[in-house]
């Protein structure tokens, strides 16, 4: 699995990393950085999503960030609502064009059952 998201990586993929709490997005998104000259959001909690979704879609290929989901239906549901809290006028049709040549990678992150969750102060 690692390998095929560094070779999405190395094509400049523009990357969701989605989960529960505690699934290990952030640290994913972290292993996959590699660049400095793309676009990466710790996560998208509200209206910047436009911001993340035109700047996907203007050029910075290679993009990525994290979004709290627990599978990739209500990844692009939660999506779409958070383009709506923008305050846009945009109707649904539209959000979805843009979501859709924006984002070529969904990946759903879950934690493994009866492995708990370590905190960062807990890692060694």
């Amino acid at each position: 699995m690692m390998q095929f998201l560094q070779a999405c990586v190395r094509a400049r993929l523009n990357v969701i990393v989605s989960g529960g709490t505690g699934s290990g997005k952030t640290t994913l998104l972290n292993a996959l950085r590699m660049r400095p000259d793309r676009i990466v959001v710790g996560e998208c909690r509200g209206a910047e999503a436009v911001d993340m979704l035109q700047a996907m879609n203007t050029g910075h290929d290679g993009s990525m960030t994290t979004l709290h989901a627990n599978d990739t239906r209500e990844t692009l549901g939660r999506l779409e609502v958070m383009v709506g809290l923008a305050g846009l006028d945009m109707p649904l049709w539209v959000i979805r064009r843009q979501v859709s040549s924006a984002v070529q990678i969904i990946v759903q992150a879950s934690r493994l059952v009866g492995v708990p969750a370590r905190s960062p102060r807990s890692a060694s």
